[in-house]
């Protein structure tokens, strides 16, 4: 096991600049430490099998960082761990999984906002504090624990947020995605007092679930906002909401939603606007399109409306039941 040596924490593995371990054949690379692994700029990581990096490994005193100034290529899964903060370059595995976890420290953006992180095909998270990813993959799984753990991706192309979750009550952080593609948010939940903002700049939004209750969801669509599934489920739960797009929201089917207040639905171009809310209650300070219908149905409560426009050639239609 590894020798307790805190408050030095000095049982490090470090591969220095212009360093290239690398397999020619099949193989894996496995790179552990006892307390920090450190990949110096310069320095390459290159498996044609998989690639595992460990700091804290057999941990003996609470200390172990990874720090990935260098680049790490495989042509299997790559895996990293640690305990403390999980500093990522640049990591390229492909088609295949990647799995970044630290159980007490964030994952942090070593290169800089804009500049690419990782490439892989399924990408799964977990940190105590916040993560920050440039990404090129096709589906995010991605936890964070503790009780100021942001959660923000900018994904090039389109991408899968199979489970994108905050689990702490006390959490302050919020959760932010871009993509340069569809996003289809299978789950995304945030606590505390976390928002939720998805943003693509080209594609649509399929939304499964979306949850920040209490608080603020923010949806901006170069394309479409949708359902997912047309199931009657409310699909964006939220205190308010800001949805906007080019092409129409709730065009395949009525978007349900359990809100307090619809802070703007807005469709640029021509398109309806369709939602049915379920919290017994719904006021709509602005909902916009400028060519299409809009329909607004309020399920068991009061519909109260501000600012309501349908454009040149659309119908307005705004019913409350029960």
């Amino acid at each position: 096991g590894e020798i307790n040596d805190a408050p030095n924490f000095a049982d490090d593995l470090t591969v220095n600049g212009g360093v290239t371990i690398s397999t020619t054949v099949a193989g894996n690379i496995i790179l552990r430490a006892g307390d920090d692994v450190i990949l110096n700029a310069g320095s390459t990581i290159n498996s044609v099998g998989n690639v595992t990096i460990t700091a804290a490994f057999m941990d003996a005193d609470g200390g172990g960082s990874v720090t990935m100034n260098g680049t790490v290529i495989a042509g299997g899964t790559v895996t990293v761990s640690s305990t403390g903060d999980l500093i990522v370059g640049v990591i390229n595995a492909g088609a295949n999984a990647l799995s970044l976890t630290t159980t007490a420290g964030a994952i942090v953006d070593g290169n800089g906002s804009g500049v690419l992180n990782v490439t892989a095909g399924a990408l799964t998270t977990s940190s105590a504090n916040s993560t920050e990813l440039d990404t090129n993959v096709t589906s995010i799984t991605a936890t964070a624990t503790g009780t100021n753990a942001p959660i923000t991706f900018r994904e090039t192309n389109a991408v899968t947020l199979t489970s994108v979750t905050q689990t702490n009550a006390a959490n302050t952080g919020n959760i932010a995605i871009t993509a340069g593609g569809t996003i289809t948010a299978t789950v995304v939940t945030a606590l505390g007092t976390g928002d939720i903002t998805l943003t693509t700049t080209a594609g649509d939004i399929s939304v499964g679930t979306v949850t920040a209750a209490g608080d603020l969801v923010t949806l901006t669509s170069a394309g479409t906002i949708n359902e997912s599934v047309n199931d009657g489920a409310a699909k964006i739960i939220a205190d308010s909401a800001t949805l906007t797009s080019v092409s129409g929201i709730g065009t395949t089917s009525t978007l349900d939603t359990t809100l307090t207040t619809l802070t703007s639905a807005s469709v640029s171009g021509a398109g309806v606007i369709s939602l049915l809310d379920t919290a017994a209650g719904l006021t709509v300070t602005s909902a916009t399109t400028a060519n299409g219908n809009l329909t607004i149905t309020a399920a068991g409560g009061t519909l109260t409306a501000t600012t309501i426009s349908a454009g040149t050639a659309g119908v307005v239609t705004l019913t409350t039941t029960g």
